[in-house]
């Protein structure tokens, strides 16, 4: 059903019901994994990887340090990634584009420290996602 969801919404905005579908996605890739492995890391950045420093993120509205570290790292690489991808609906966003982004949500979608430690190591963060699209 997600699926068809998606696929049906990859040129126009979702619409509310499409939208609730999709923020469920984090809570049920927890709910998957969770028997499979035990790793509480792991299983926290599936959870909470779309939750935003200033509580506005899903699935549970977590703010600030309540989310836990791992899951705030990995949001700014999602996002960086995300962006940087070409997509049904848009061509992939340049990487400098991406950056500027990701700079200008410090504070309010992503954690300062976060933005600041990706900010020193942009050019290492750039190979890696060069080599990962060329399949390196």
């Amino acid at each position: 059903m997600l699926a068809a969801c998606i696929r049906r919404s990859a040129f126009r905005a979702l619409g509310e019901p499409e939208r609730q579908l999709v923020e469920q996605h984090p809570t049920i890739g927890r709910q998957v994994l969770q028997p499979l492995i035990d790793n509480e890391v792991a299983l926290a950045v599936v959870g909470w990887h779309h939750e935003r420093w200033d509580g506005k993120g899903y699935p549970d509205r977590l703010a600030g340090r309540s989310i836990p570290l791992a899951a705030r790292i990995v949001s700014v690489c999602d996002v960086l990634d995300a962006m940087t991808s070409p997509r049904a609906h848009r061509e992939a966003h340049s990487w400098d584009a991406a950056v500027e982004a990701v700079k200008s949500e410090s504070g309010t979608a992503f954690d300062p420290d976060v933005i600041d430690a990706t900010l020193r190591c942009l050019d290492e963060l750039k190979s890696i996602s060069q080599a990962s699209r060329h399949g390196d």
